[in-house]
């Protein structure tokens, strides 16, 4: 289990990849997230 400031952190770096690509892109990996789960 991670500890509520690792998960803060992992939420952190994620908004900050998904603002750096394209809205394109952001789509496909959420529909492969999506798939994957």
């Amino acid at each position: 289990l991670c500890c509520n400031y690792c998960v803060l952190c992992i939420v952190r770096t994620w908004i900050i990849i998904l603002r750096k690509l394209s809205v394109w892109k952001r789509l496909m990996l959420l529909i492969y997230i999506f798939l994957r789960s």
